[in-house]
């Protein structure tokens, strides 16, 4: 068989496999937390060293949103008392929030209320872009709630 008819009955049977490829929508880049992210001078003056606690961005109805992870220090009554980390485990920021009867907060990848906390649990905390503050659970879920700052003390170097 000829060299010319055995490449073209090759593309023609790739073919329809690249066309495939080409009908399915391009997956939404990665953001970064370096590159993605702008932090107001707001939130920096509240927070100097979130860049280097951020885990990741995502985009959710249309705005931008950081996860942090803060390894739970304390729970006392209704307070619970967090050392936000870095990407190596040390912590950046000890921030306590007020706890809301029932609330649901995301710990180790799981949904837990606030009462079963126990120091040790990491948990993810999301802030959105335009505004100020930590929220609860996944961006854009209906259980999502904001905490509410008790205190934010920097961690001493």
């Amino acid at each position: 068989m000829d060299v010319r008819v055995k490449l073209a009955g090759l593309v023609l049977a790739v073919s329809p496999f690249a066309a495939v490829g080409q009908d399915q929508p391009a997956s939404q880049p990665k953001l970064s937390c370096i590159k993605d992210i702008t932090y107001s001078e707001e939130f920096l003056s509240r927070y100097p060293r979130a860049g280097a606690a951020c885990r990741e961005v995502q985009m959710r109805n249309g705005e931008k949103w950081v996860r942090f992870e803060a390894q739970i220090a304390d729970v006392k009554g209704d307070q619970v008392t967090t050392n936000f980390i870095d990407e190596f485990n040390n912590p950046i920021s000890t921030i306590t929030f007020k706890a809301s009867p029932g609330a649901k907060v995301a710990v180790n990848g799981s949904q837990v209320d606030v009462t079963s906390l126990k120091p040790g649990d990491k948990l993810d905390l999301w802030w959105p872009q335009s505004k100020l503050g930590f929220y609860t659970s996944t961006p854009g879920s209906s259980s999502m709630k904001k905490l509410v700052e008790v205190s934010n003390v920097p961690a001493k170097r």
